[in-house]
């Protein structure tokens, strides 16, 4: 019983730690999307606006995966309440 009770305690670290690294990947490209951001809006103003595309499409990738990142995060919320 007391292996067992081991094996869980170790399950339950794995995914929180999974769950810590998921929101630190998630915060990091946040910050990344804020910079795109301040960088197309700086970029609107210039005397080249064409270039605003550039931050733009760069965005694009991290964005999405941020996007899939909340919604795992999310996800991970539900099934640790529902173990509680």
């Amino acid at each position: 019983q007391g292996d067992l009770q081991v094996q869980i305690r170790a399950g339950e670290t794995d995914r929180l730690l999974r769950r810590l690294a998921l929101a630190q990947q998630n915060s990091g490209q946040a910050f990344l999307l804020g910079g795109l951001a301040v960088a197309a809006a700086l970029l609107v103003t210039s005397s080249r606006p064409a270039l605003v595309a550039l931050p733009l499409l760069l965005g694009l990738p991290v964005g999405l995966g941020w996007l899939r990142g909340q919604a795992r995060l999310a996800r991970d919320g539900r099934l640790d309440q529902l173990s509680r």
